[in-house]
């Protein structure tokens, strides 16, 4: 049986990556050629997120150790110390800046341990990435498991070897369920970021249905944030409080949606857009910023999209929805994603964990 870990550090506890880890792990949880354990340092306890029955190690699982300052530095002797000694054939971390310490623990463990980077932001896109970053991977790691076509792309002409890429995507589950369109019961899903210096951007999403105050609209926000109270302030500053309802982080928000015309992304950068694409599952179409990640699964059958920061074209799209001008229907939306569903996901996924990693996998 191989043994596999995936290593996470300071980790939230929310958001797609903990949702796509939490899937992988379930999956396997079960399997008579994978064992698969998550080892948790310094993050919000594992037991909060991934179901009870995975094999799982928290290690220091308490959120405000992400606040002091240098605690990496010592998390790494931590890290290093374990992993110098554990048995496994694979380790599969989300950190880039782990790698070294991995590097570092397998000359002391004398085991040809394989290390795989599993990043779940875009390369590209993010401010979270640089070329050190992409050195570090170039350096340690002996398999990169890709989220998307552009990720592949960056690597690929940076130099890194075709051969140790497999690219994956992320899992989505097939929905029997399809939700009803609406043509002005607008969905957001995410944490709560304002401005256009964050990842979420918000305050963009505000203004286009500000400049279709006349209209009569609702939007449903799922998600929380630190920037809660100040969007809360700034919609009723706007005088569209009243159409607007803050609802929170919920764990399944599908279950809460009876009916709706789009889930709207006003996002600077995503990794994949793994919301976006869940509601795709359900039927529901995305409304979206042209960035990367979310093109690999947007398309004319399931979405329309408009470039960042042009508030006055997505104000139109909306404005479009509510006049009828434009119409998706649910069961074609969720078919345009057949490519994405968990039963194809995880035949690449059994590939990496069987030492398989070329993109063959694709």
């Amino acid at each position: 049986m191989k043994k596999i870990v995936i290593f996470v550090d300071l980790l939230g506890g929310k958001g797609g990556t903990e949702k796509v880890i939490n899937d992988v792990l379930v999956h396997y949880k079960d399997s008579s050629d994978f064992e698969l354990t998550i080892i948790n340092f310094g993050s919000v306890s594992t037991k909060k997120w991934v179901n009870k029955q995975v094999k799982q190690f928290n290690i220091l699982p308490f959120p405000f150790i992400q606040k002091i300052k240098g605690i990496r530095k010592v998390l790494f002797i931590f890290e290093l110390l374990l992993f110098s000694l554990l048995k496994m054939d694979t380790v599969i971390t989300v950190h880039i800046d782990t790698l070294k310490v991995l590097a570092m623990a397998r000359k002391i463990n004398r085991r040809n341990f394989r290390i795989a980077s599993w990043i779940h932001f875009g390369l590209e896109s993010s401010q979270l990435f640089s070329s050190k970053d992409i050195n570090a991977i170039k350096e340690y790691s002996d398999l990169f498991i890709s989220i998307t076509d552009e990720n592949t792309k960056i690597l690929l002409n940076r130099g890194y070897p075709a051969e140790k890429i497999a690219t994956v995507y992320n899992p989505v589950k097939r929905q029997n369920r399809l939700i009803p369109s609406s043509n002005n019961k607008f969905i957001s899903i995410g944490r709560l970021t304002f401005d256009k210096a964050t990842p979420k951007n918000n305050k963009e999403m505000f203004d286009a249905f500000y400049l279709i105050k006349d209209l009569d609209w609702t939007l449903n926000i799922y998600g929380d944030g630190s920037d809660r109270s100040y969007e809360e302030e700034y919609v009723k500053k706007l005088g569209i409080g009243k159409n607007i309802n803050f609802l929170g982080w919920r764990d399944y928000p599908f279950e809460n949606i009876t009916e709706a015309a789009a889930i709207i992304s006003t996002s600077t950068f995503e990794g994949f857009g793994l919301s976006m694409i869940e509601g795709i599952s359900y039927g529901i179409p995305v409304i979206s910023t042209d960035i990367e990640g979310p093109r690999i699964f947007l398309t004319l059958n399931n979405s329309l999209t408009y470039k960042l920061g042009d508030v006055s074209e997505l104000a139109k799209i909306l404005r479009c929805f509510i006049e009828k001008k434009i119409k998706f229907y649910p069961q074609f939306v969720n078919q345009s994603i057949e490519s994405f569903y968990e039963d194809n996901y995880f035949l690449k996924f059994d590939l990496i964990l069987s030492g398989g990693n070329n993109d063959s996998s694709k």
